[in-house]
């Protein structure tokens, strides 16, 4: 009686087990879940044995990169609720304390720290939605990608022949190439620090 009644609780609650959280791991840590069982997605991780969690900017929620990050948000919200303030003072220590942000390696993009050392850089966005970004100047170039209005850009140096050399991240990689300049327009530090902190932000 004992062994048919073990029997039947292995028939029962191993299926329910293997549904409830079906594969193994691969070497990221995590596994495709096509069903959605979990409620995060096609895919999600298991990091050190931890429960079910999905990665933001390719960061680990239980990381310490996922702390800086969230620590260096929390640094740029401070500050544009200071830029927010119509009566704050805000000016060139506000802007490098922006700009050393942009470029911490506790930021997802991966600008270099150097950026605003050695180059002349404009602040812009795009006007249009799925504005291509060629590899070189001129349209007989191959795509590096597209653009759209919620993606702030960095704009580097002058046009060329129309065409302006920018840097932006589009959530995955940097990217770097050149769009029609007419399909750009310049911002301000400050608004584009906003526009980053909307995009990237939780």
């Amino acid at each position: 009686m004992k062994r048919c009644l073990a029997i039947f609780l292995l028939l029962v609650l191993l299926p329910a087990a293997a549904m409830a959280h079906p594969g193994g791991l691969d070497a990221n840590q995590g596994h495709r879940d096509k069903d959605n069982i979990s409620g995060l997605g096609a895919y999600h991780y298991h990091c050190n044995g931890s429960d079910s969690h999905i990665h933001v900017w390719g960061l680990c929620p239980l990381s310490q990169e996922y702390a800086d990050y969230k620590a260096a948000m929390k640094e740029l919200d401070a500050l544009l609720q200071k830029y927010a303030d119509p009566e704050s003072v805000w000016g060139a220590e506000e802007q490098q304390a922006l700009k050393t942000l942009l470029v911490s390696p506790s930021m997802p993009m991966g600008f270099p720290q150097d950026l605003f050392d050695h180059e002349e850089i404009a602040f812009g966005r795009f006007t249009e939605n799925e504005t291509v970004i060629r590899e070189e100047a001129g349209s007989k170039y191959p795509r590096l990608g597209t653009g759209n209005a919620a993606i702030p850009i960095l704009m580097r140096g002058q046009p060329d022949r129309g065409w302006q050399l920018i840097t932006c991240w589009n959530g995955e990689k940097l990217l770097e190439g050149y769009v029609m300049a007419d399909k750009l327009e310049a911002i301000t530090l400050e608004t584009y620090a906003a526009a980053l902190y909307s995009f990237i932000g939780l």
